[in-house]
């Protein structure tokens, strides 16, 4: 049994993968503003800022090659 989507429903409905790409991009942007040096910022909000922007470069820095083996994998799967 073939099910047709109809062309309102299937057209606006986000594939997955686009919902995860925009909800990481909303993350990852919100991270940024929050470690973001202003001008009326204490020295040492400046200091727990740029420690904590320190600590999520390293962090995306660990995970790295954990996101390049998944594609890795992804790709070996599909071919």
């Amino acid at each position: 049994m073939k099910v047709r989507l109809n062309e309102t429903n299937g057209a606006e409905e986000p594939q997955p993968a686009a919902k995860m790409l925009d909800w990481t991009g909303r993350l990852y942007q919100s991270f940024l503003r929050y470690v973001e040096l202003r001008d009326d910022d204490p020295i040492w909000m400046m200091g727990y800022k740029l420690t904590f922007r320190f600590v999520g470069i390293v962090f995306m820095l660990i995970l790295s090659p954990f996101v390049v083996l998944g594609l890795l994998f992804a790709f070996a799967a599909v071919f």
